[in-house]
């Protein structure tokens, strides 16, 4: 999924504002607004510790609690570093960020990941 320019642009344009007082605004648009402040709040989360992922508005957040309990990229590498070469399952993705760095290594890699909710 990726974003409609006109989120992309409302994101862009609100990436620093503060949420709460946002979400007080009468902003009228095309879209889901309390959602398109969420994915603001989600991209604040992860600015330090995501960097890059912070900065690519390919990428939409599935929820704020995702983003506050993934690894971060440095902690991710670190872990990438621990596993040997070969086929790799990791079973709790969460948000994917191991996921991402372990894939970069491995020759098969496969996610799996249980939401009950």
């Amino acid at each position: 999924m990726m974003y409609q320019k006109s989120i992309q642009n409302f994101i862009l344009e609100y990436s620093d504002f503060d949420t709460n007082k946002l979400r007080l605004k009468n902003i009228q648009a095309d879209f889901d607004v309390a959602w398109a402040i969420q994915q603001i709040e989600a991209r604040k989360k992860i600015r330090d510790k995501l960097p890059t992922w912070a900065s690519n508005m390919n990428i939409v957040f599935p929820s704020i609690l995702s983003t506050e309990q993934c690894s971060s990229e440095l902690t991710a590498r670190y872990k990438q570093n621990l596993i040997i070469p070969g086929d790799t399952v990791d079973l709790t993705g969460g948000l994917g960020v191991d996921s991402f760095f372990f894939s970069q290594k491995q020759s098969f890699f496969c996610n799996r990941l249980v939401d009950k909710t």
